[in-house]
């Protein structure tokens, strides 16, 4: 949560003394002082704060948790600035649990950001150490406004190398280290040319190094590898989304 000073509070506060104060004008309040940006509300994900790293899903209680706080601090400084009775008489209003509860409707609302926002850009992977761009290995500080709500496992070391990697590597011909080169970069971005939407399948015959192939992609890719049920391979386009919905965000 923010840290707040009367100067932070008050900051930008058109309100008057005499002027009515609706829910809508206290929401927008909370909105812009309280969550600044770092808690937001979305169809399908709910309540989700940032981590400093990504998004994370809030629950309801945490949220209504945050804003009692804020009412009470506000509270304690506005009754000490003295200089806007009328709008601490309208947080004192709602500082009981049933009162902050009853606002959580208006708060979604001037909360909400659209699915979209957490649909970042494919060329972009999330990583301990901030953000990589794919297409030039620069590495940026996190930010909410990616909208990531994934991050890998760990930090994105260039030119880090590991021996039972380079070992499942040979088994395979130079052609194929090299097609599977572009089969987990394609994976990783979520990138398909029109031309080539495949599925890629690794074949059953033993010991040609699948296990570690895989497990460390799961490892190292972190919140963007996801094992997904036969019902999303299987289902019909009428089943219900809510395995499809778990892969929202996954890269391979």
């Amino acid at each position: 949560m923010l840290e707040f000073t009367g100067e932070r509070l008050l900051e930008g506060l058109s309100l008057d003394s005499t002027q009515k104060i609706t829910d809508v004008d206290l929401c927008q309040w909370i909105v812009e002082k309280g969550f600044g940006g770092e808690v937001v509300y979305s169809n399908g994900f709910g309540w989700q704060r940032w981590g400093g790293s990504h998004w994370e899903d809030a629950s309801p209680q945490s949220v209504r948790g945050q804003v009692s706080d804020l009412l009470k601090a506000a509270e304690a400084i506005l009754r000490l600035d003295g200089s806007n009775p009328g709008f601490l008489n309208a947080i004192r209003s709602k500082m009981s649990a049933a009162r902050v509860k009853s606002l959580m409707g208006q708060l979604e609302s001037e909360a909400y950001v659209e699915q979209g926002f957490f649909n970042p850009p494919a060329d972009l992977l999330n990583v301990r150490n901030g953000v990589v761009n794919l297409r030039t290995g620069e590495v940026r500080p996190h930010d909410p406004s990616f909208g990531f709500r994934q991050v890998t496992s760990g930090r994105y070391e260039p030119g880090s190398i590991h021996r039972d990697w380079e070992m499942a590597l040979t088994a395979l011909s130079p052609e194929m280290r090299a097609w599977l080169q572009f089969a987990i970069g394609q994976g990783t971005t979520g990138i398909s040319p029109l031309d080539d939407r495949a599925n890629f399948l690794i074949g059953e015959r033993a010991g040609n190094g699948k296990s570690t192939i895989v497990l460390a992609l799961d490892n190292a890719l972190g919140d963007f590898a996801k094992l997904a049920s036969e019902r999303v391979l299987l289902g019909g386009v009428n089943d219900h989304p809510t395995e499809r919905m778990q892969l929202f965000g996954a890269r391979i």
